[in-house]
């Protein structure tokens, strides 16, 4: 068995349904204290032998004053912190049949399948810690040995339960968060369906988590035998774009692509990159901003969110999205499609005696340029998204069969402008070109 996979149980109840899909669709476990777990004998331990130890210290060193009352007042506290920590249950098998009939409603539920070592080190929001449950027929004891480290009392503190227990084969997961706990959304690798799980619910489950790479497993009973067998199912989602690379319209579906992400202080603060491959209107960033906060940054108060266009160049940002302690703010720093479609418009009815015309998209400067003449003169004009424009006189000259653009005014930097014989505008400093712009109509 790979000892990587691991297996929760869970409820098929309608209320409880929609509860646990809430949780994978939000990509969150809930992990309760010992005393919220079905059993009531959950962590009792031992101590007695640990403070028989601590007292023949306490002999074999008389000549030492130690603190006996903060020592126990240590142990005590030592031992009260076990409700402070979160279990999460998780199991090695996805086929016994007690497991099912207990903790998935009589078969009517669902087992969900993690990859353990994804569920653990891709957490960014705490550090999780795993034990493999070891079943005794009384409570163990904690000596001197264990409290070397926490993690070796909690080790025997929450991995040991009693033998009749044994048929659950339990890994769990120890948390210092109770409650919630966020995880990468990689970690589910598969969903096993109940024997008895309504069609419906299994319908609703592989749609919504649909665009994952998750498989899907049916439970059976064999035939003339106690044994539960798992039979693969084809995910009718299957060639849907992957999950968080897309939202839907009522007309057409936008697609994008994460081109990076970075997390910091336990994923309190986060940031993103986003590749469009097209611009879209400032509903459709607000869809895509709050589906990546609520998917991947849920629990997170600060969030910087950069959107780029396939054109642009240099690192160039077309829109931002900034969340802030539950507010956020959108910035399209480019031209908007809105603004693109009235220059769009003045270009099909500019009648001037036309050369070339480009859209310029670049941030903060993005304008739009038609190179026409005039009286036998050159004109460049620029139109802003602002509604203002600018003319400058241009003189020309040939370089090597292309064309090349001059201000009829010297300019500081040495800038001018070429146009090759297919219409791409190509800018240059004195030492370098440093942009080029494809032509409006090719």
């Amino acid at each position: 068995m790979n000892q990587n996979i691991v297996y929760k149980y869970r409820g098929g109840e309608k209320k409880l349904f929609e509860r646990d899909l809430d949780a994978l669709n939000k990509n969150y476990f809930w992990a309760p204290n010992h005393l919220e777990l079905n059993d009531p004998c959950e962590t009792v331990v031992s101590d007695e032998i640990l403070k028989n130890q601590v007292n023949a210290v306490l002999k074999l060193s008389p000549s030492k004053k130690i603190d006996t009352k903060h020592l126990y007042s240590a142990i005590d506290k030592m031992m009260k912190k076990r409700s402070e920590v979160g279990i999460y249950s998780l199991s090695s098998s996805y086929k016994h049949e007690l497991l099912w009939a207990h903790y998935a409603y009589s078969h009517k539920g669902f087992c969900i399948q993690y990859n353990l070592d994804l569920l653990i080190k891709r957490n960014i929001y705490q550090t999780l810690h795993f034990v493999p449950v070891t079943y005794r027929d009384k409570p163990p004891d904690l000596t001197a040995l264990d409290i070397s480290t926490i993690k070796n009392v909690f080790k025997k503190i929450v991995g040991t339960k009693s033998t009749p227990w044994n048929y659950e084969k339990e890994i769990r997961i120890i948390t210092d968060k109770i409650g919630e706990n966020d995880y990468d959304y990689s970690a589910v690798t598969g969903i096993y369906f109940g024997l008895r799980m309504p069609d419906e619910y299994k319908e609703k489950m592989m749609n919504l988590l649909k665009g994952r790479g998750i498989k899907y497993y049916q439970m059976f009973l064999k035939d003339r035998s106690y044994q539960f067998i798992a039979q693969p199912l084809t995910d009718k989602y299957k060639k849907i774009q992957p999950y968080l690379y897309q939202i839907s319209q009522e007309t057409e579906k936008i697609e994008y692509k994460i081109s990076k992400k970075e997390y910091a202080q336990f994923a309190k603060k986060g940031t993103i990159e986003i590749q469009l491959e097209q611009k879209i209107t400032e509903t459709q960033l607000q869809k895509i901003a709050l589906d990546l906060k609520n998917k991947i940054f849920r629990k997170s108060k600060r969030v910087f969110m950069s959107y780029f266009l396939p054109e642009m160049m240099n690192g160039e940002t077309w829109a931002t999205t900034h969340f802030e302690s539950g507010n956020y703010t959108i910035r399209i720093l480019g031209f908007t499609i809105e603004q693109e479609i009235e220059l769009q418009n003045n270009f099909e009815g500019d009648t001037q005696n036309i050369i070339g015309q480009w859209i310029d998209t670049s941030p903060h400067v993005n304008h739009g340029l038609t190179l026409f003449e005039k009286e036998n003169n050159l004109f460049l004009e620029r139109k802003f998204t602002n509604g203002s424009s600018s003319i400058t006189e241009m003189k020309s000259s040939e370089i090597d069969g292309w064309v090349r653009y001059d201000d009829i005014e010297d300019n500081a930097h040495g800038e001018y402008f070429t146009v090759d014989g297919d219409g791409v505008l190509h800018y240059f400093s004195s030492e370098e070109e440093f942009m080029s712009l494809k032509p409006y109509k090719s």
